[in-house]
């Protein structure tokens, strides 16, 4: 399916569904003026997935309710560090049941990853061990990043009273992994403590390799 957006002359603006966008490679249409947002598969999967919008909505409030909490305030990122399931009981009210919410859990991991500075695979957590993914959240990320859910972005630019166009609202990127940071000092650091774990096991185990 494909749709597109549009200016009307008053400033306003509106979606079609209907019909092919025009094609914006041409030099008679105005790309400031006009904005396929629809036009691949993964914009209107994004754009009509319910659980996108959902899981999106209730990531961002959140967050920005623990933002204003003296845990969060201080620079230790030790308190913004989370495993999937302890965010999931924490807005869901109730624990990650893997029979039922199986099917919503990628998309929730992905934009746990779109609000977070690093996921480790593993670490400590709450004075816990834990063998899971862990999200630490940035602040200044979440404050300067685009919501994960088009349709979300779309509702906030229209309170911003600002048309759409394909400069303010772009696909997330889905480019932080478990195991790295988005800030190439931790990246770094994460990897050497990779390899002297790597190093440390090699040493420990090298009799039973021979």
């Amino acid at each position: 399916m494909a749709g597109y957006m549009s200016t009307n002359d008053d400033g306003t603006w509106s979606f079609n569904l209907d019909g092919e966008p025009p094609d914006l490679r041409k030099p008679e249409v105005e790309d400031d003026k006009l904005v396929t947002l629809f036009a691949t598969k993964e914009r209107w999967e994004n754009y009509s997935d319910p659980y996108t919008y959902e899981f999106d909505c209730n990531i961002r409030a959140w967050i920005e309710a623990n933002m204003e909490t003296d845990k969060w305030k201080i620079k230790n990122p030790y308190w913004r560090r989370y495993t999937f399931g302890m965010v999931w009981e924490e807005i869901y009210g109730r624990p990650y049941d893997s029979k039922t919410d199986s099917k919503r859990a990628y998309r929730f991991s992905k934009i746990l990853a779109h609000y977070s500075s690093k996921i480790a695979k593993s670490g400590s957590v709450r004075g816990k061990q834990r063998s899971k993914s862990i999200y630490t959240f940035s602040p200044k990320r979440f404050k300067k990043v685009r919501p994960y859910s088009l349709k979300l972005q779309l509702e906030l630019l229209e309170k911003e009273g600002k048309v759409p166009t394909w400069r303010n609202l772009k696909l997330p990127k889905d480019n932080l992994t478990a195991g790295h940071a988005r800030n190439p000092r931790t990246e770094a650091n994460m990897r050497r403590r990779r390899e002297e774990g790597r190093r440390i096991y090699n040493e420990r185990y090298k009799d039973r390799n021979h």
